[in-house]
């Protein structure tokens, strides 16, 4: 892969986008999830948590249940089946968390565009 074809890599489960994932981010899923014994379930969630608002993510933290209940809701809604859940989804999460920071545009500064060191 190109480094002009990282930079535009997304993910996508069932046709929801998942964009590449900030540091802050990756620390909350691994607070949601044991990264060491997932479920079906813990796939639901982190799918979920990988493309809901930020600010839905973090609320997850302090209210788990409240958290848990907005994913069956998202699991009715989208009509998923445990079967959706499975090492194709596994893969694509691997690959979220492995390769989000490469992925990340990173500000190019122009030396031209800085402030004139002597004031002018």
């Amino acid at each position: 892969m190109t480094t002009d074809e990282s930079l535009h890599k997304t993910w996508e489960f069932k046709g929801t986008e998942i964009k590449p994932l900030s540091r802050a981010r990756k620390f909350h899923l691994s607070k949601l999830v044991d990264f060491t014994k997932l479920t079906p379930w813990d796939v639901a969630v982190l799918i979920y948590a990988l493309t809901c608002e930020e600010s839905t993510l973090i609320k997850a933290l302090r209210d788990p249940d409240g958290f848990n209940a907005k994913v069956s809701e998202w699991i009715d809604g989208s009509k998923l089946e445990m079967a959706d859940f499975n090492d194709e989804t596994l893969t694509i999460i691997r690959e979220v968390m492995e390769n989000s920071d490469e992925n990340r545009a990173v500000p190019i500064t122009d030396p031209n565009m800085l402030e004139d060191p002597s004031g002018n």
